[in-house]
């Protein structure tokens, strides 16, 4: 009679055949996927079937340059040797291998696009390329879509935009992301009082003390600070987009929000390591300060490219 650890190892095994076929499928149909579609674009076929090479190949037919390729290697390379042969310390081993994980993440995404315009196909088509990779890049391979030169060439050609236009985009921008500011910042607020609500049956004692009370207040004023600053820059920037803010003052708050936003990041990084917080809860926060700092950034940008091109703008006039 089998015991239920036999039983369990039995179980185990076939899993694991059964995972070790499907793994070898779907590599099979990727692979031959990539035969068919460098035939379509011009290429031999059996240069998908060497790793690296099939890719250093593809690159230039999509009108994608060969540094992202090189340095993803040089990225994952330093990553197995930080973590397999020299002895480092284990945060900047993970340090490395996050760099080398979003790099190739963007580097794929920038690929698919590319490679989706290069055969005509749709946004659609291409996030499903990302996520089956083993079933949208069959189809695509197969079905009659042909590979467009021009659309590449297109790519690399960078349209020049009119002055006007640009402004608009960007006052544009203002207004968007200084709104989506403004909502953030209430957003904050509200998260902390209603928090506290929640709460209030384990803060009660803690405010029982002088300490407790303080540390309290100095947690309620860093959130109405942190509204007040975040509010002023979006109504600011959205003023601006309209015309009605002269003042730059709001850029220099924007800034220094930015400084600080970096630095939260900097913590929030290092809470995967400390053990202070779950490695999920680190991830969302993490993800949604970085999201907050790129919109930020963004804004930054937009901000200072509409000064620039309203003096150009002028200038034009007067000339």
């Amino acid at each position: 009679m089998e015991t239920e650890f036999e039983v369990s190892v039995e179980v185990i095994n076939i899993i694991s055949v059964v995972s070790a076929i499907l793994s070898f499928g779907i590599i099979l149909m990727i692979v031959i996927a990539e035969w068919h579609l460098l035939k379509k674009a011009g290429e031999k076929g059996w240069k998908a079937l060497i790793p690296f090479y099939n890719l250093f190949v593809t690159h230039p037919l999509i009108g994608m340059s060969h540094i992202w390729f090189i340095t993803d290697i040089i990225l994952w390379s330093t990553d197995l040797l930080l973590t397999y042969i020299v002895d480092t310390p284990e945060l900047f081993s993970y340090s490395v291998t996050l760099v080398a994980l979003g790099f190739t993440i963007i580097s794929a995404v920038i690929y698919i696009s590319k490679l989706g315009i290069a055969f005509g196909k749709t946004n659609g088509f291409m996030v499903g390329i990302f996520f089956l990779p083993f079933i949208y890049l069959p189809i695509m391979a197969f079905d009659r879509s042909v590979y467009d030169r021009k659309a590449v060439e297109r790519q690399r050609v960078k349209p020049v935009e009119n002055n006007a236009v640009k402004i608009r985009r960007l006052e544009s921008n203002l207004i968007t992301i200084g709104g989506g500011l403004v909502a953030f910042s209430l957003w904050n607020l509200l998260k902390f009082f209603l928090y506290s609500l929640a709460f209030k049956n384990a803060l009660m004692p803690i405010m029982e003390d002088v300490i407790g009370m303080v540390s309290y207040g100095i947690a309620a004023g860093f959130f109405v600070i942190n509204f007040v600053l975040y509010s002023y820059v979006g109504i600011s920037a959205r003023s601006d987009a309209r015309g009605k803010k002269k003042r730059s003052t709001y850029i220099v708050f924007l800034f220094i929000l930015i400084l600080i936003h970096s630095i939260v990041i900097v913590v929030d990084y290092f809470s995967f390591f400390d053990g202070t917080s779950t490695f999920f809860s680190s991830v969302i926060t993490l993800f949604i300060d970085g999201t907050t700092l790129f919109i930020m950034v963004e804004l930054l940008y937009s901000c200072i490219a509409l000064k620039k091109c309203r003096t150009a703008e002028g200038g034009s006039h007067e000339s």
